[in-house]
């Protein structure tokens, strides 16, 4: 997931009370608590699929019998 990680090229922005932030230009804190956001996204995403792709292969096999 890491070397993933290392291949993106994102930019993330913050918009707040109209006013628009790069985070390149936020302190270390903020840019500390958008990386475990993320990681927490992906962590999330990649338990949807495997939650829903390995139930449904089981329910799948069972429906087919």
């Amino acid at each position: 997931m890491l070397d993933l990680l290392n291949h993106l090229d994102l930019e993330i922005s913050i918009n707040e009370d109209g006013k628009e932030f790069s985070l390149k230009d936020c302190g270390s804190g903020i840019q500390s608590l958008v990386a475990i956001a993320i990681y927490r996204y992906l962590a999330d995403i990649s338990w949807y699929i495997l939650k829903n792709s390995v139930l449904g292969n089981i329910r799948a096999m069972h429906s087919s019998e």
